[in-house]
This record gives C-alpha cells, structure tokens and sequence, in this order.
C-alpha cells in the first residue's frame, strides 16, 4: 500500500498551495452555500495527501500523527454530517 503516513502527508500538504490543513466551521454557513462549501472541503481533502494517511504503532512521531489522522476524521465527518443537512 503506498498510503502516506500522517506525518509526511502534512509535510507535503504545507508544500502545496491548494491543500490546506485549516479547519472549516461548517456551523457558521447554512443552506445551499453551507452544502457548496461543504462538497468543497471535502472534495479538496479527498485530493490531499492527507487523505488516507495512516499511522504506524511505535512510529517516530506516533502522537502527532495520531493527532493529525483524528483531526482529519473530524473534519471529513464535519464535512459529510453538513450535506447531510
């Protein structure tokens, strides 16, 4: 599997002008521009390297790597829970 770990993933992603590691509030828009906004946060992570990455028991780096993985579901999950809406 060539997944990224979450680490090196957010290395890249601070390299690239397009990806960014910002949280969205997603609470803060409502109606269709909320669900504009949402399918464009969550198409622009789905492009990263962070999308996917993972981390490694014991790995140099493990708690901020886990750090990063959860802050990432969050914010897919933030993202999927407002288009539901």
């Amino acid at each position: 599997s060539n997944r990224l770990d979450c680490v090196k993933a957010n290395e890249l992603c601070l390299k690239e002008p397009g990806c960014s590691t910002k949280e969205t509030n997603f609470s803060m828009v409502t109606g269709v521009e909320a669900k504009d906004e949402c399918r464009l946060a969550l198409d622009a992570l789905k492009q990263s390297p962070l999308y996917n990455c993972r981390c490694k028991r014991g790995m140099k780096k493990e708690k901020n790597c886990l750090r990063i993985y959860w802050g990432i579901y969050q914010h897919l999950q933030g993202a999927r829970t407002c288009l539901l809406i």
